[in-house]
């Protein structure tokens, strides 16, 4: 019984490492795409920040200024030293409390806008 218990919980040890494993990696991908889409945007001219959310505030976040409206991301805690020597730091309270379904929409009126 308790050897069985044993490989239970060991089973499910393994299984959360394995998540958490893939969770480092879909962040590392995620901070990697953010950092990208906000040096393309400065890039084009667009205004790019990093800051602290108050609410949460391990995890930085990254602001793009788009003609459409304002885009912000959360990126992996630990982030945001190498972020605030690359990127200007935003004003506290930058946020301009838009929901992730609008950031969406901003989105997608900037890619269908032409040039």
């Amino acid at each position: 019984m308790m050897l069985k218990r044993f490989f239970n919980n060991f089973r499910l040890r393994r299984k959360i490492w394995r998540l958490e494993c893939q969770m480092k990696k879909v962040y590392s991908d995620r901070n990697h795409a953010v950092s990208l889409a906000a040096r393309l945007a400065e890039d084009q001219g667009y205004k790019v920040y990093v800051g602290i959310d108050p609410a949460e505030p391990d995890w930085p976040v990254f602001y793009i200024e788009l003609p459409t409206g304002q885009l912000s991301w959360h990126v992996s805690p630990g982030y945001f030293e190498k972020l605030s020597r690359l990127f200007k730091r935003a004003k506290p309270n930058h946020w301009d409390g838009h929901s992730t379904k609008t950031k969406h929409h901003r989105i997608r009126q900037f890619l269908r806008k032409k040039k």
